[in-house]
């Protein structure tokens, strides 16, 4: 894990982003913090003691503290947006209205917190905007109409997204919809149903961590536009400057600072 960028938003909350390259792990674990994470781009299954999470972008965890868990990564990296909590922090929920642990599909909470709300503030240190999107964002915690388990998934959409996650190049959506034997607008209706994200917007996002992952080994940002599948380095800064809130090339600045700086999340043991 490479940790990208962190701010103190204040002593006892901070704002922190990361990178986790593709099929990596974290063995069973615990936080001596709560934390409350946005996943921005790729995907990763979460396990814990009681259950099991896949989860793609879009996603939005609260995990309370000593929560046992471990993690694997997706094959295209995973770029996690997350604010630690102190235990004074916590202290301020009761039993009514503290966020239970829980991954569910991420929706805009408020008119602040889009996803390229976070990174622009982060990194740009607006200290004001990042305490004011950690509450927008909490407040989205918890809403069981909105969890990522919340009802079983048609076994042809399941296969849909796989392919679309396993192609190396967009698909043809229409195209794809008709080899499942279903009518182009029903898949579009049900894909946003089930997975609280357009079908389009979702390749774009399987793009944008694509291109996230060849932008970490170095390649030229018109290299990474190409190999993930954008018409051209145009196209994939006006998606990820759009989506994620930065230009490629600040990012990829932030990666290239970072390659000899890896670091682990302070934990407790779980033994």
């Amino acid at each position: 894990m490479t940790r990208l960028l962190q701010h103190t938003v204040s002593p006892q909350l901070k704002a922190t982003l990361s990178y986790y390259t593709p099929g990596s792990m974290m063995p069973a674990h615990r936080h001596d913090h709560a934390q409350l994470s946005v996943l921005l781009s790729g995907g990763l299954r979460e396990q814990t003691e009681q259950s099991a999470f896949d989860i793609a972008t879009p996603g939005l965890c609260f995990k309370p503290l000593h929560i046992l868990h471990s993690d694997q990564y997706g094959a295209q990296g995973t770029l996690i947006f997350s604010f630690s909590l102190s235990p004074e922090l916590l202290t301020r929920f009761d039993k009514i209205t503290s966020p239970r642990y829980q991954w569910q599909s991420r929706l805009t909470a408020g008119p602040r917190a889009g996803q390229a709300s976070y990174l622009q503030a982060l990194y740009h240190g607006q200290l004001d905007t990042l305490h004011d999107l950690f509450w927008d964002t909490l407040s989205e915690c918890g809403i069981p109409q909105h969890t990522v388990r919340e009802r079983q998934r048609p076994d042809w959409l399941v296969r849909a997204k796989k392919l679309l996650e396993e192609a190396e190049q967009p698909v043809s959506l229409s195209e794809l919809a008709t080899q499942q034997g279903i009518h182009p607008v029903y898949f579009s209706r049900a894909f946003k149903q089930y997975f609280h994200i357009s079908a389009s917007a979702y390749q774009q996002q399987l793009q944008l961590s694509k291109a996230l992952r060849s932008m970490t080994q170095g390649l030229p940002l018109s290299d990474s536009a190409f190999h993930a599948g954008f018409s051209d380095q145009s196209h994939m800064s006006r998606a990820m400057k759009s989506r994620l809130g930065l230009s490629p090339g600040k990012l990829q600045k932030l990666f290239q600072a970072k390659q000899v700086k890896s670091v682990q999340y302070s934990t407790k043991s779980a033994s």
